[in-house]
């Protein structure tokens, strides 16, 4: 499995972007006013990459999301 942290301007962590497989790719974000927890985030990404997920993910990780998907290509060859 390889992750990402997700940043905000401020370079906050504000969620993870993981990746399973090379076409298996989750993610999770924290609201604003939530405490980021590293753990349970890598946790929830990794259940969504695994399981699927109908959520949509906030248009901000967009480009994460597919630098993830590009990075998992490479490194699960």
């Amino acid at each position: 499995m390889i992750f990402s942290y997700v940043r905000d301007r401020k370079r906050r962590k504000i969620g993870v972007v993981c990746a399973v497989d090379s076409h298996m790719v989750g993610w999770s974000a924290c609201k604003k006013g939530d405490r980021f927890s590293p753990t349970k985030g890598l946790e929830i990404a990794e259940g969504r990459a695994l399981n699927g997920s109908n959520a949509n993910p906030p248009r901000s990780f967009s480009v994460d999301i597919d630098n993830m998907h590009d990075r998992s290509v490479r490194y699960f060859k």
